[in-house]
């Protein structure tokens, strides 16, 4: 359960930090698998883009709780 008032852990902070990087770099594997037709790029960045819908997710909560 998470308290709600002043976010002092900067948890939101790193959360959108997170789901930054995990979009940008699960986008990036997944073109780069369909470019040069292999399997393995694409579920990575399918894997880090799932990743990043669900720390999005529990960001909105966090954001809707404060």
């Amino acid at each position: 359960m998470v308290a709600p008032g002043p976010d002092r852990s900067g948890r939101r902070g790193r959360l959108l930090l997170i789901v930054a990087i995990t979009s940008l770099l699960g986008t990036a594997a997944v073109v780069y698998g369909l470019v040069v037709s292999l399997w393995a790029p694409v579920v990575l960045g399918a894997v880090l883009l799932v990743v990043a819908v669900y720390c999005a997710v529990v960001l909105r909560g966090l954001r809707r709780r404060s």
